[in-house]
């Protein structure tokens, strides 16, 4: 009888995720689908701009983003411990921390990382070093250079498409 070897996935100790965007038309939610479910982990941290609340679109919102959020709402369920570390697109969830805390799951301003070999790295999404977001007018120019980014990811986005087709 052939047995079938099943490949073991890769185990790491910690994954740090930043910038993922989700329910922008430039998320790239399959291939992290399918990072996350590549390999196995002991600990996740999103380092900022999980959701984008400034630029949400429900056009841009399907299924595979709907997916992500459930594979990493997960995790903690699955022992691996989540810190999630807010950034200027998703700030709403910064009034959480210290409200929202359970087992293995947290929220934090910035996270310090300790490696087996005992090195220690400050983990923050970087925001705070902006000087556009720190200007009076800050708030107002990054929403308008975010709106304009997503404008121009979206015809990017379907010049590929057109591209595709007509190869």
């Amino acid at each position: 009888m052939n047995k079938i070897k099943l490949r073991k996935k890769p185990h790491v100790r910690t994954v740090v995720i930043s910038d993922l965007h989700l329910g922008t038309i430039g998320c790239r939610a399959r291939e992290l689908r399918h990072f996350l479910k590549s390999m196995t982990f002991d600990r996740l941290i999103l380092a900022g701009d999980i959701v984008d609340f400034w630029n949400l679109s429900r056009s841009c919102w399907g299924q595979l983003h709907s997916d992500v959020l459930r594979t990493i709402l997960k995790l903690p369920k699955n022992g691996v411990e989540v810190i999630y570390l807010p950034g200027n697109h998703d700030e709403a969830a910064c009034d959480l921390i210290g409200f929202i805390e359970f087992e293995n799951f947290r929220m934090a301003r910035e996270y310090t990382l300790e490696t087996a070999d005992g090195k220690r790295y400050l983990i923050f999404h970087g925001d705070q070093f902006d000087l556009v977001l720190l200007s009076r007018l800050g708030r107002y120019v990054a929403h308008v250079a975010g709106w304009a980014y997503d404008a121009i990811i979206a015809v990017n986005h379907y010049l590929n498409k057109i591209g595709r087709f007509l190869r």
